[in-house]
């Protein structure tokens, strides 16, 4: 970057942090317009080169982590949580590392497992922490937050079975005293490539009968990674937060064989019945290329019988609740979903 294109992006995000004053995030917009913040945020990630150019998977990731580092230095600071520690969780597939958060007070409270985004090759604890923290404080939930093993590295299954070792381990009241958590509220969820992961959570927990989950809840899931071609995947493809492009990528890393596309837990959409699966809280993003992924999944679930609340976050793109300190729509549109999640607990 040169000092004209540094000046460049320094405007841009002083801009950005300009509107924080404003009141328009207090505004509905119609559907069709693009946050103001948000706009601004996709200028400064459009003057950014592509990450899926790289020699390396560990030069990506490099990437990734700077971006994210570099967000945070235009953020506010984190949300202020009283227990936050790191253990690991033993399987018959090795340890998993997983970050613990609980909110004062006796309990017993909600527990949530999240699984994060980031294509099931990026992302982990540090990373993942901003959001857990505000889950925790906002929906007074002791969230366990999981580091499942990434592609390619460890292709599919290998991160899926992580993810769902973490929820089974989370299930068992003497792991959830620890955490002072209620075993029979417990939620699985997470966002974009988490989502996906919580909703094949959900399926295997219906074949096998595993502990009962309360709440899945589904932040702009990949659904049907089978399925590059529709309406939301045509209209949205020049955003550079998430494009068909970038999609494609991210599923070769993680499944490797196309034959896995198919497979319900990589694709929960094919899944051959929806019924009695745990309700779901579903989030979609307007500007987002998984959109019809989300919103398709929702009606399925619905026409299975499944209680689902679906809301489009209007306005905003992919990957808006990693960016709801800097965009503040997203931070509107991120406590409601937390608001909804912990009334259906409650």
């Amino acid at each position: 970057m040169n000092i004209t294109e540094a000046l460049q992006m320094t405007w841009l995000l002083t801009r950005l942090r300009a509107l924080n004053y404003s009141k328009q995030h207090r505004k509905e917009l119609p559907g069709g317009v693009l946050d103001p913040q948000m706009k601004l945020l996709t200028q400064v990630l459009d003057r950014q080169p592509p990450m899926f150019g790289r020699a390396s998977i560990e030069q990506v990731r490099a990437d990734f982590s700077l971006n994210m580092v570099l967000y945070r230095k235009f953020s506010g600071p984190v949300v202020a949580v009283p227990n936050v520690w790191n253990q690991t969780i033993k399987t018959e597939h090795g340890a998993i590392p997983i970050r613990c958060y609980m909110p004062a007070g006796d309990g017993p409270f909600p527990i949530f497992v999240y699984y994060h985004g980031g294509g099931w090759v990026l992302g982990n604890l540090d990373l993942a922490d901003n959001f857990a923290r505000s889950l925790c404080h906002y929906g007074n939930m002791a969230v366990i937050s999981v580091s499942y093993r990434l592609a390619p590295e460890h292709s599919f299954p290998m991160g899926f079975e992580d993810c769902y070792a973490a929820y089974l381990w989370a299930a068992d009241p003497q792991n959830a005293v620890s955490v002072r958590g209620d075993v029979n509220r417990l939620i699985v969820g997470g966002d974009s490539a988490g989502g996906n992961l919580a909703a094949a959570v959900c399926l295997k927990a219906r074949e096998e009968n595993g502990p009962r989950i309360a709440q899945q809840v589904l932040i702009y899931p990949a659904t049907n990674l089978a399925d590059l071609d529709s309406p939301s995947y045509e209209h949205y493809n020049h955003f550079s937060i998430l494009s068909r492009n970038a999609m494609r990528w991210y599923i070769h890393q993680y499944l490797g064989d196309q034959a896995n596309q198919t497979n319900p837990l990589a694709s929960p959409a094919l899944a051959e019945s929806h019924a009695d699966l745990p309700p779901a809280v579903i989030m979609t993003a307007e500007f987002d290329v998984l959109r019809d992924d989300g919103e398709n999944y929702a009606e399925t679930l619905k026409a299975a019988g499944v209680d689902t609340l679906l809301i489009r976050a209007n306005g905003l793109t992919h990957g808006f609740i990693s960016q709801r300190e800097m965009v503040k729509r997203a931070d509107v549109y991120t406590k409601l979903l937390m608001e909804k999640v912990r009334d259906r607990v409650s």
